[in-house]
């Protein structure tokens, strides 16, 4: 269990996804009534957990929060705040099961990651999520020596599958964390923004995001932006960590409906996650943005956007982000410490 101050977020995770990674576990073909809820709850805080937020001395806030829905049905929400200096960033986020689902399954989240910017590159430092039901808390922290994993830590103690594809020591290097993923580096906002790939690794498996560009929508019912949004295709890829025969896995690597929105934050070279659709043998899962709000000034460094769209600083209002850190599954969620300080939470665990 998490000590305080470091990184939580809770949300549904039973033993049978421990092995298929955020994008997998979302999806289980076959999937019962008495498997469906649970995993409903985990879109919730997994899908939310490609969100962050944090409270370092930002020159420039994202504030943003998000809907969580399954074939229209709401799921639950979820808030991000993004804090971005000239060369770093801090995140963390919350998610939260609502709707008529909290009758059937409860479930939570927070967590935490902070990094550098170098150039058109995102490289981690550190990475810490947990995911609790009611009977259950998945936590997991990760710390980076320049672009490489130098330790993790899974509360309970994991075990990969005896079938599952071996993860080496080459297979954590050059990789971003789940949270990382969400924040894409961009000279200009146009399609070539969505032409690239992401190197996943979320402590359990290795995977590639491949993405290419789609479409241009514009941003709709969204407070704070009104600017056009780019609609990057996504394919899953899985490398190691994974089970092949898995049908979840399967099913995902042979989808062409995964879709990934990206809105630009304003004044600066980043993209930010507008909205993400994930399919499902029940129809889509999607989390869209409800509010995506630039507050403050950008730093010098970063000034190349064309920002139209973004709402003004003073319009933007306090995103309605509440970080809590993991307790036994009886108890109510506290508040959690600033993301930074989350973040240094995981690094002093990864020390011992």
């Amino acid at each position: 269990m998490p000590s305080k101050g470091e990184a939580a977020a809770v949300g549904p995770r039973r033993a049978s996804l421990r092995n298929s990674g955020p994008l997998p576990g979302v999806l289980r073909p076959g999937l019962g009534r008495s498997s469906f809820l649970p995993a409903a709850a985990f879109v919730v805080a997994v899908v939310g957990s490609l969100l962050f937020a944090g409270e370092a001395r930002a020159q420039v806030k994202l504030e943003a929060n998000y809907r969580v829905s399954l074939i229209g049905l709401p799921l639950g929400h979820a808030a991000w705040i993004v804090d971005l200096d000239e060369d770093r960033y801090t995140m963390a986020a919350t998610a939260q099961v609502s709707g008529l689902v909290q009758v059937f399954s409860s479930g939570e989240g927070s967590g935490a990651a902070k990094g550098l910017l170098q150039g058109n590159r995102i490289v981690p430092q550190s990475y810490a999520v947990a995911i609790r039901t009611k009977n259950r808390v998945d936590d997991v922290r990760m710390t980076y020596a320049g672009t490489a994993v130098k330790q993790i830590a899974i509360e309970p103690s994991y075990e990969p599958s005896p079938v599952a594809v071996p993860v080496t020591e080459a297979h954590k290097r050059g990789t971003v964390d789940p949270f990382s993923a969400g924040l894409v580096p961009a000279t200009g906002f146009g399609p070539e923004a969505c032409q690239r790939s992401l190197p996943m690794f979320d402590g359990r498996i290795r995977f590639e995001l491949a993405l290419n560009y789609k479409r241009t929508e514009q941003a709709r019912d969204v407070a704070g932006y009104k600017g056009p949004v780019l609609v990057c295709s996504v394919t899953f890829k899985p490398i190691a960590g994974h089970e092949p025969n898995r049908p979840a896995i399967r099913y995902l690597s042979g989808s062409q409906s995964i879709e990934m929105w990206l809105a630009p934050i304003e004044g600066t070279r980043l993209l930010a996650m507008y909205r993400i659709v994930v399919p499902t043998v029940l129809g889509a899962a999607t989390l869209e943005a409800t509010r995506f709000a630039v507050v403050g000034k950008p730093p010098q460094a970063a000034r190349v956007g064309n920002g139209k769209g973004a709402a003004k600083a003073s319009e933007a209002k306090p995103a309605e982000a509440k970080p809590v850190e993991a307790k036994p599954a009886e108890a109510k969620p506290a508040e959690a410490k600033p993301a930074d300080a989350m973040a240094r939470g995981a690094e002093k665990e990864s020390a011992h």
